[in-house]
């Protein structure tokens, strides 16, 4: 592999110097590369008795008798095990197998496109001899699953919620999945449940809500469905079903020479899709039992799990931890009712919800429970069936693989690569990222099943860090699969992790630098409106970018050792030779990320953020719209703040120029700019990341599904100073692919949005004068309701990039107006 050359160039200049970092791959890699990885390894004894060692790599490939195994294969849906009434293998299934032999196509992933224990063993016997006899490898897929189906509450009380008033005292539904579920009426004003009642689903699949009066416009109406996903199974119910179909199929099945891996032991998407839902409580006896045990092995006993969840001790229903189980919470993220419902007693137990520790004690079962799933199949089928590694597969990839036990969860992951599924390019990204933080080494490669794939897609899995691939034997250019081989045997790219809730999206930034999303945990800071910085825990590392374009920053680092650039390769530094100012670094940074080494980020400002605020202080003054005696006391209070500027303490000077320049905000009536990714009070159903966006993001609604109760909606709640009118400006999606909105403040009257003076800003977003609307001082709520969908794409579609109240200018782009409150 070629090597980068790094120069160290000094030169003096005026009372400055200039330090240029520079360094091989392998020094880049030493300083982002942490996690230090035990070996997997194994070794496999086949049917005819001959012994195999192998081994995972650090650059997750697979040695094999000391040789690298680096797949490009073809995964083969074979007809004769997708068809279990075949009883010996089809001659169309001999004909694939002779022409990727022909072909010079030594790998091959065995799949019948279901489970496999649901096909003939013998047909299995016939195909591994075939591919045997003509030296080939093979990995078997076996995507067990469960009869179990997935059961559970959805707690979402942004979406299932009627809000008042509304007149109708019966509501009818239509869910396929709903069986069952509760409601409820709450006060909006005290919180305190007004009533509730246990519904049932009739026979065709109808839920009927029937409330005794209608509702006000202080209530609002929650429903909690109970849903059985028959699509998706439940792993706690059925994971010795599972592990029982497969010992007894293999007992039947003799395993070669050329066999590599277990693939997907069982079908990990159809589980983790829905368990890894927030908004997901499980109810089925297995999951109690799981949850059980872990609320016992944490709190020991009744009292302390009482406290954790918020609940006051000396209720009399909760004698032992099991009748916890028998409860599920009426809010979520702290939205709904400050409540918990028993299903045994129907009563309602109250619970201080912002400080309980239900929602994280579910999640960290769940994460527990995949995890433990997945290292026992691994162990079992090593020990019981052959020790090879067990390889999981993941679509989407699942944030279960981000708790990691001491031997790891399997020996590696494969995901799918289609380049139209942004969400598969990011949990591509994601699994390189758990891969790279494994406790042990695990194998990486890919399975490929875009149908025009061509030598750009090979070239982006290569330096994205997949050590192999399989192509759909339907839809694969067998002809670029052997290309391929070369390219992949002596490449190991490095990922530089970045916290998932940041507005980028993954990047290949050089020939060894990959940029991709991570669920660790991060400090994160945000300068201005374009500048973010972040720092993994315990490390000296910062990595700081902007939201657009290039810009140039000072930071104080720290004193004892000189800062560094690590990355990207060529970037200057600069550094202070004055006094107070000895530990300042100038450096420009970009939208791609800039790491700069020995930083206290916690400590960091950047000095040109500093000096923007002071500006706008300054104007403060200038615009003669105070008193003269708070003028004199805003002067005094700038000296203050420049002195602390002057003495380099940046991150204090920020922080005490922005505390004024709020109260000054509100004090003068300045515009109010509202971010659409930032509403919690919503029913969408997702944030987008746009680089046209304003912070590179906006929220998304985008279903053809009709709304759960009521309305699509948005919330937001804002805070007027003083009495006035603006005008409402709605950063949204063009007119031909919205759907038709409303808007009102404070439950007023609903007013249709007309698309009458707009303003484009990119492609697809434009600014709309949806009103004008009159505030007094004080709180108010500003709502968005989506009525219908859109006639020509029979979708319910909008996306919101950010809410703007103006009594200035209209609104350009993305720029915020120079006085302006920002939510």
């Amino acid at each position: 592999m070629k090597k980068i050359i790094f120069i160290l160039l000094i030169a003096l200049i005026s009372v400055y110097s200039f330090a240029e970092y520079h360094g091989t791959k392998q020094e880049f890699k030493n300083n982002i590369t942490k996690q230090v990885q035990s070996l997997t390894n194994g070794i496999y004894v086949d049917k005819e008795q001959n012994y195999q060692d192998w081994s995972i790599k650090e650059n997750h490939t697979l040695a094999w008798e000391k040789e690298d195994f680096t797949p490009c294969g073809i995964k083969v849906v074979f007809k004769s095990l997708e068809d279990n009434s075949y009883t010996s293998i089809a001659q169309e299934d001999k004909n694939i197998i002779n022409r990727l032999v022909g072909m010079g196509i030594k790998d091959v992933l065995i799949s019948n496109n279901n489970q496999l224990t649901l096909s003939n063993p013998k047909v299995l016997n016939e195909i591994i001899e075939l591919l045997d006899l003509n030296n080939m490898t093979y990995g078997i897929d076996l995507s067990e699953e469960s009869v179990n189906p997935l059961k559970g509450y959805l707690i979402n009380p942004t979406r299932y919620r009627i809000d008042g008033p509304y007149q109708n005292m019966e509501i009818v539904r239509m869910w396929e999945e709903v069986d069952s579920g509760i409601y409820i009426v709450v006060n909006k004003s005290t919180g305190e449940i007004v009533d509730k009642a246990a519904i049932a689903k009739s026979n065709n699949g109808q839920i009927i809500i029937r409330l005794k009066r209608a509702l006000n416009s202080n209530e609002v109406l929650l429903f909690y469905p109970h849903v059985t996903y028959f699509n998706n199974f439940d792993l706690w119910q059925g994971y010795n079903e599972i592990r029982d179909n497969i010992q007894k199929y293999f007992k039947e099945v003799h395993l070669g020479p050329g066999f590599r891996f277990f693939y997907n032991p069982f079908n990990l998407d159809k589980f983790c899709q829905v368990v890894d839902r927030l908004d997901f409580v499980p109810n089925s006896s297995g999951f109690n039992l799981a949850f059980e045990n872990y609320l016992t092995n944490t709190y020991g006993h009744q009292g302390s799990l009482s406290s954790a969840w918020g609940i006051e001790i000396g209720e009399e229903s909760l004698d032992e931890i099991s009748d916890f189980l028998k409860m599920f919470p009426l809010w979520n993220n702290n939205r709904g009712a400050e409540y918990m419902y028993s299903l045994v007693t129907g009563e309602n137990i109250e619970v201080n919800y912002t400080f309980s520790s239900y929602w994280a004690d579910l999640s960290i079962l769940k994460l527990n429970s995949v995890q433990e799933y997945m290292n026992s199949i691994s162990v079992y089928m090593k020990e019981n069936i052959a020790n090879v590694p067990v390889i999981f597969s993941s679509t989407n990839a699942s944030q279960s693989f981000t708790v990691s036990f001491n031997k790891g969860t399997c020996d590696g992951f494969s995901s799918y690569y289609n380049t139209a599924d942004k969400e598969n390019i990011r949990s591509m990204g994601l699994l390189y990222t758990y891969s790279n933080s494994s406790p042990k080494t695990t194998l990486l490669f890919s399975v490929v099943d875009k149908p025009d794939i061509d030598k750009n897609d090979l070239d982006f899995l290569a330096v994205s860090g997949y050590r192999g691939f399989y192509f759909d034997y339907s839809s694969a250019n067998v002809k670029l699969v052997s290309e391929l081989f070369e390219k992949l045997s002596d490449f190991s790219p490095v990922g530089i992790p970045y916290p998932s809730v940041c507005p980028v999206t993954p990047q290949v930034l050089s020939d060894y630098a990959l940029w991709y999303p991570s669920n660790d945990i991060f400090n994160i800071k945000k300068f201005g409106d374009n500048i973010i910085a972040y720092q993994k825990n315990k490390s000296n590392d910062a990595v700081f970018f902007t939201l657009h374009g290039k810009q140039k920053i000072t930071i104080v680092g720290k004193d004892e050792k000189d800062c560094k650039i690590i990355y990207p390769e060529g970037t200057k530094i600069k550094k202070g030779k004055n006094v107070l100012n000895s530990n300042e670094y100038t450096f420009e940074i970009s939208e791609t990320p800039t790491i700069i080494s020995n930083v206290e980020l916690e400590k960091v400002c950047p000095k040109e953020c500093v000096e923007d605020s002071i500006k706008l202080y300054e104007s403060f003054i200038k615009s003669n719209v105070f008193e003269k005696s708070f003028t004199n006391l805003m002067k005094e209070n700038l000296k203050n703040i420049k002195n602390v500027y002057n003495h380099s303490s940046y991150l204090n000077a920020y922080g005490m120029a922005n505390e004024f320049i709020t109260k000054f905000m509100y004090m003068v009536g300045a515009d109010v700019w509202i971010e659409g990714e930032n509403i919690t009070k919503n029913s969408f159903d997702r944030v987008e990341v746009d680089n046209n966006a304003s912070q590179k993001q906006y929220l998304l609604l985008d279903t053809p599904e009709d709304p759960k109760l009521g309305n699509y909606y948005v919330t937001c709640d804002v805070t007027i100073a003083e009495n006035r009118s603006y005008d409402l400006w709605l950063a949204i999606s063009k007119e031909e692919i919205s759907s038709p909105i409303s808007v009102s403040s404070d439950n007023g009257p609903w007013q249709p949005v007309i698309y009458r003076e707009v303003i484009p800003y990119s492609d697809d977003l434009v600014w709309v004068k949806a009103d004008i609307m009159n505030f007094s001082a004080g709180a108010h709520t500003i709502n968005i309701k989506v009525t219908d969908m859109n006639k020509s794409t029979l979708k319910y579609y909008l996306a919101l990039d950010a809410i703007l109240l103006s009594n200035q200018d209209a609104p350009s782009g993305i720029i915020k107006p120079k006085y302006c409150i920002t939510y």
